[in-house]
């Protein structure tokens, strides 16, 4: 664990009893895939950074419709979790494990103390929230300007990039949460996408066949 915590963009600027705090209490925690945590005003567990694996950060309404905001990949820093230290922060989201995922957890107490006095990591965690805060903004320009049909494409071209393939282990429901729309948009715009030649699909399955002309949706 002890190399996992000196990739962290601020190990540098710590101090070395700094740098001791954090090996003595940082804690490993493993999920296995489709486990969810939820972060919100209630729960501030601390600084969280992936050391292998894949988790998207979604919303949900009231009716349970989900929209992701973002996803966290290898060496990524959830700092949502914090979200106790930054008060301006009031919504709730959650995270969910797209693989089995290892992750490494600050503590908030030991988070607070160390960024109290060290304003490299005060300035990190804040200049991180603000990164985070601009993908939640450029996802809802998205949901509330662009079509569902460029979204669904561009969705399914991310996916190329996360699954390395373009046989995509991907069901309609999973976009509809991906798009925080409803499923029965999602199937009526992918039969239309089979219809024009630019994917086929299959059961739980879909497969790309002309990625150039879906980028141009």
């Amino acid at each position: 664990m002890q190399n996992y915590i000196e990739t962290l963009p601020f190990w540098k600027d710590l101090t070395i009893e700094q740098q001791e705090l954090l090996q003595a209490y940082t804690i490993e925690r493993s999920f296995h895939k489709g486990e969810i945590l939820d972060h919100g005003n209630q729960e501030c567990t601390g600084l969280e950074m992936l050391v292998n694996g894949q988790a998207r950060i979604f919303m949900m309404s009231p009716q349970g419709t989900e929209l992701t905001l973002y996803r966290l990949l290898e060496q990524d820093i959830c700092v949502l979790s914090a979200a106790c230290m930054i008060h301006s922060l009031t919504f709730t989201v959650s995270m969910e494990f797209e693989t089995d995922t290892t992750l490494l957890l600050i503590p908030k107490q030991i988070l607070q103390k160390i960024s109290e006095i060290n304003c490299k990591v005060k300035d990190f965690i804040t200049e991180l929230v603000a990164d985070r805060f601009s993908s939640v903004m450029n996802t809802m320009y998205e949901v509330m300007f662009s079509s569902n049909e460029h979204r669904l494409a561009q969705a399914l071209l991310t996916q190329r990039q996360l699954q390395e393939s373009t046989s995509l282990s991907l069901t309609h429901d999973m976009l509809a949460h991906e798009l925080g729309t409803a499923r029965e948009v999602v199937s009526r715009l992918l039969k239309q996408f089979q219809k024009e030649g630019l994917l086929k699909l299959s059961r739980g399955r879909i497969i790309l066949l002309n990625e150039q002309q879906l980028a141009q949706r």
